[in-house]
């Protein structure tokens, strides 16, 4: 993960009002996953389009900062819940991380500050959770997480964890590593549930070493020693292809988005310009590597190293400004969503070449498509995203139908975690 922008240059943005066009929820097909149809979200068209002329920053100061469990309604066909109560004295508890799965499968959990809560009521269901932070959600059953466990005080035990009945299953002990995790935090399972990669450290070897795992098998595909500065690793939603993010050691010391196949061969380097992003999949059912920077939401098409700039704006410049992307919504593919600091907006983004114009070199010098993007505005998170926790981090849930993100509402508060909903799909809270 990467620390904050300039605080100065924070400080500066505004959140103006966007000038948006009427956009839906569209339903996708599943067919390119080995899932069944029911697997994936279907949702009646839902008006996203903002009604109020006043801004909503303005709008949002007047109405106060939300109470714990409070629902706001929203212009925008969502409700907001304020879902964690940091303001009484309790220990902080916030959601991880943009490409860290908050919800679990059928999204009655939620994963906050190590604990797992109740996703309609708030409370807490387990507390003091016997796995790793570094840890994935099961796609499929509601109350298993992959991990990794301290066993005789090392981490080098892969377990499948049931949280409500405090079980581990082990799946595979790495005997001559230590330290291990999950894509050094950042990696997710694939999409069947089936591959993953580990990332290691050995005694004496001064080195990284990812380990490429089958999870159904219980067996380690390949390993891959890195020697060059480590940020993360992780297995596309297909499962065709395991992303690393490494620091070049050359003279320019830039970043590269690495691909290799599962077995660590065929490595490719498909980008050196990389920014906070997340592995989803395009609207063609490719697999995509999406990014957030000043002036762009970008993907880079894994298959070929393709890259798209969607350009998102409104009269009083971009939108995008940096931020967070989130496409862990794998029952929505062919959109991701985002938290922006330049306008503090929540959204979604289809991942799609809206126009088919001739590749030309943007202004980081990478040779791109330019296309228009269609977003969808749910909301705006308000933070001065002056702290790492301030910062929103939008993640969103397995439909897509939800997203949480962290807020420090204009500074007037503890950064609390808070849910935005589509209206019809809403928790509602027992009658308790």
């Amino acid at each position: 993960m990467r620390t904050a922008w300039c605080l100065k240059t924070l400080l500066s943005l505004v959140l103006p009002l966007l000038l948006l066009l009427p956009a839906t929820l569209v339903a996708r097909s599943g067919q390119w996953f080995e899932l069944p149809p029911s697997f994936f979200f279907v949702s009646s068209s839902v008006n996203l389009l903002p009604t109020v002329e006043a801004m909503p920053d303005q709008a949002a100061q007047a109405a106060g900062y939300p109470d714990y469990k409070s629902v706001r309604h929203l212009d925008w066909g969502t409700a907001l819940t304020r879902v964690t109560s940091n303001q009484q004295g309790r220990p902080s508890a916030l959601h991880r991380y943009s490409r860290r799965q908050a919800w679990n499968a059928d999204e009655s959990l939620l994963d906050i500050g190590d604990k797992v809560i109740d996703a309609k009521t708030y409370e807490v269901v387990s507390a003091n959770l016997d796995i790793s932070t570094a840890r994935n959600w099961s796609f499929t059953k509601p109350s298993i997480m992959y991990g990794i466990r301290y066993v005789a005080g090392i981490a080098n035990s892969l377990t499948s964890y049931d949280v409500l009945q405090n079980q581990h299953t082990e799946l595979a002990r790495f005997e001559s590593y230590s330290a291990c995790s999950l894509g050094n935090g950042e990696g997710s399972l694939s999409i069947d549930e089936r591959y993953l990669v580990v990332n290691c450290n050995k005694a004496g070897s001064g080195s990284t070493f990812l380990l490429s795992f089958d999870i159904v098998n219980k067996q380690v595909l390949a390993t891959h020693e890195i020697t060059q500065e480590f940020n993360w690793a992780s297995f596309s939603q297909s499962g065709q292809y395991i992303v690393v993010e490494l620091k070049n050691v050359g003279s320019d010391n830039h970043d590269e988005l690495i691909r290799f196949s599962p077995t660590f061969t065929d490595s490719t380097v498909i980008s050196t310009q990389t920014n906070h992003g997340d592995l989803g999949k395009d609207v063609n059912g490719d697999d995509v590597f999406v990014m957030i920077d000043w002036d762009y939401i970008s993907y880079v098409r894994l298959e070929d190293g393709t890259r798209v700039n969607l350009s998102v704006s409104s009269p009083y410049g971009p939108i995008a400004g940096h931020g967070h992307v989130s496409c862990r919504n794998v029952r929505r593919p062919g959109w991701c969503y985002v938290s922006s600091y330049a306008q503090g907006i929540l959204g979604a983004v289809k991942i799609a070449q809206q126009e088919q114009l001739a590749p030309s070199y943007d202004n980081e010098g990478v040779l791109a498509f330019t296309g228009k993007a269609e977003m969808e505005l749910w909301g705006y998170h308000r933070s001065t995203s002056a702290t790492y926790k301030a910062q929103p981090k939008v993640s969103a849930s397995p439909t897509g139908t939800q997203i949480i993100f962290s807020s420090d509402w204009h500074g007037s508060a503890a950064a609390d975690d808070y849910v935005l909903s589509i209206v019809e799909a809403l928790p509602q809270p027992s009658a308790n």
